[in-house]
């Protein structure tokens, strides 16, 4: 028997197994190969040049245009030369006007005779300007005074220099206390010497010979030689108990023959420093002797009536004594000052011979005479000139 429709309907309606209206349901394909093709042939010329060029490399940065030195300074290469040894570098500009009347006084004429070398003065001007205790150091008479003294007159710097001695003492270097008259009353103050002064106001202190001194003189230092510098003054009446320079304006250097540990050749005097004080140092630069060239235009520079030739057999003889003193054979040694004095002589005598006796060989020991001898009678082979 068949159910009636509209009740099979009404029955399956109660149920919920049919619902009247089907909801749509949305069905997406996959494109096909030639679909994506033609996707991408639809694109625009733009659109696809836009998304394959490559990315606009970043422009190079431009190179830095080298500094200009700052105010109140100049180019080693303005000042003296194109350094040979190392690339230009700021130099202090100073003038008279920098200082205080205490020290400007101390700044030296420059000597236009002077001969430098190059290399060397590059090292020391840098030394100065980089900071910190620079040590010269080399062979009697090579010129590690002057040197600095030619330095700080070509900078318009006070120069103050402390000769060290075996029996130096503490107050030599840092001054001591005494009684002076104040208006009628008498006070203790403490007097300065020429490295106080120079931490108060300034400059270039030189401590020459400086290995001769006592270790324990040179301790009363150390803290001097540190950078920065200071000096602490132990029993200072009237006075800062501690001097903090100007690190801009004051210029530590010390001179020898050695650089602090002994001498090994046995041609000099010299203390054995301590491990701490040698330390302190922080640039050290051997001084040599000038050029054969150099020696015989400084003579012929500083004389103009010496004759070239007579200026050649002088620094000729020089060297041979310089090279018997190295070699042990000769106790005495030339210098650039025995040279120049020699020079002034001869051309004040007219005679090279009587001038060298009178400035070198009669201060000689018998022995070291017997040496130089030989050596002069090398250059002057005639025999109306031999010694």
């Amino acid at each position: 028997m068949s159910l009636d429709p509209e009740l099979l309907k009404k029955m399956m309606a109660q149920a919920g197994a049919v619902s009247s209206e089907p909801e749509p349901v949305e069905v997406t394909s996959i494109p096909s190969k030639e679909e994506e093709e033609k996707a991408v042939a639809d694109k625009t010329m733009n659109e696809i040049v836009e998304e394959a060029a490559p990315a606009k490399p970043k422009a190079a940065p431009k190179p830095k245009a080298k500094a200009a030195p700052k105010s109140g300074a100049l180019m080693f290469s303005h000042l003296f030369w194109k350094p040979q040894s190392m690339p230009d570098f700021e130099v202090p500009k100073f003038s008279a006007d920098s200082w205080d009347d205490a020290v400007a006084e101390r700044i030296p004429e420059p000597d236009t005779t002077y001969q430098l070398n190059k290399r060397t003065v590059e090292a020391f001007v840098y030394s100065l300007t980089a900071g910190g205790t620079v040590l010269l150091h080399g062979e009697t008479g090579t010129g590690k005074t002057s040197l600095a003294r030619e330095v700080c007159a070509r900078l318009n710097i006070p120069f103050m220099r402390v000769s060290c001695h075996g029996q130096m003492e503490q107050s030599e270097l840092v001054g001591a206390n005494s009684v002076v008259n104040d208006g009628g009353v008498p006070i203790t103050k403490h007097s300065d010497t020429d490295l106080t002064l120079g931490c108060k106001h300034g400059g270039m202190v030189v401590l020459d010979e400086v290995f001769r001194t006592p270790p324990n003189a040179l301790m009363s230092v150390q803290s001097l030689l540190e950078y920065p510098h200071e000096l602490n003054l132990q029993d200072s009446h009237g006075n800062s108990r501690q001097l903090e320079p100007d690190a801009d304006k004051f210029f530590m250097v010390l001179t020898d023959n050695t650089t602090g540990s002994g001498d090994v050749t046995g041609n000099y005097v010299a203390e054995v420093q301590d491990t701490s004080t040698r330390n302190r140092i922080r640039r050290s630069i051997e001084v040599k002797y000038m050029t054969a060239k150099q020696e015989q235009k400084l003579l012929t520079d500083k004389y103009p009536d010496l004759t070239p030739d007579k200026a050649e057999n002088m620094v000729t003889l020089a060297g041979l004594v310089r090279t018997a003193f190295r070699t042990g054979t000769c106790m005495e040694t030339m210098s650039i000052r025995e040279l120049l004095t020699w020079a002034q002589d001869a051309v004040a005598f007219d005679d090279v011979k009587q001038s060298f006796k009178l400035s070198v060989f009669n201060r000689l020991t018998k022995d070291d005479q017997k040496v130089v001898r030989d050596c002069w009678n090398q250059v002057y082979t005639e025999e109306s000139g031999r010694l």
